[in-house]
C-alpha cells in the first residue's frame, strides 16, 4: 500500500513516483499552481461551499483542506500537469480521467455530507 499524502513533500514524492520522473521538481510549483487554479474553477462552478483553500506553498505546513481530505485530486491533477510538460498525451489523458472521477469522488462526498441526517419536510409532515 502506498503511504498516505499528507503534505507537499508528500505530493512530489509522489508525482515523481506516478510520471516516473524525479527531475522535475524545479517545476513543481508550477504544476500545483496549475492543479489549484483548476481546482478552483471547478469548485466554483460546482458552487461548492468551501471553494477557498490556501495554495500547497501559500502554508506553512505545506497543506490544506482539499489536499487532507481529498489527496488523489491533487495527486492526480498534479500528475496530469507534469504529464503535459513532459508530452505525453497517453499519461496526460489517463490522469485526466483519474482526476475527473477523485474529483466526482470528492463530489459525491459533499453532497453526501450536504444531506446526511438532513430532515424533509412534505407540507405540514416532517420526516427525519
Amino acid at each position: 500500500m502506498a503511504d498516505p499524502i499528507v503534505d507537499l513533500i508528500d505530493l512530489k514524492l509522489a508525482v515523481a513516483d506516478q510520471v516516473n520522473n524525479r527531475e522535475l521538481e524545479s517545476f513543481f510549483p508550477r504544476f500545483v499552481g496549475m492543479a489549484e487554479a483548476a481546482l478552483r474553477e471547478i469548485l466554483y462552478i460546482w458552487e461548492y461551499k468551501n471553494q477557498d483553500f490556501p495554495g500547497l506553498y501559500d502554508t506553512t505546513s505545506g497543506t490544506n483542506w482539499v489536499l487532507q481530505r481529498h489527496p488523489q485530486v491533487y495527486l492526480y491533477l498534479v500528475s496530469k500537469e507534469a504529464a503535459k510538460f513532459l508530452m505525453n498525451v497517453e499519461m496526460t489523458q489517463a490522469y485526466e480521467a483519474l482526476a475527473q472521477e477523485a474529483l466526482s469522488r470528492m463530489r459525491s462526498y459533499d453532497d453526501a455530507g450536504r444531506w446526511y441526517n438532513g430532515v424533509v419536510s412534505f407540507g405540514s409532515a416532517v420526516m427525519p
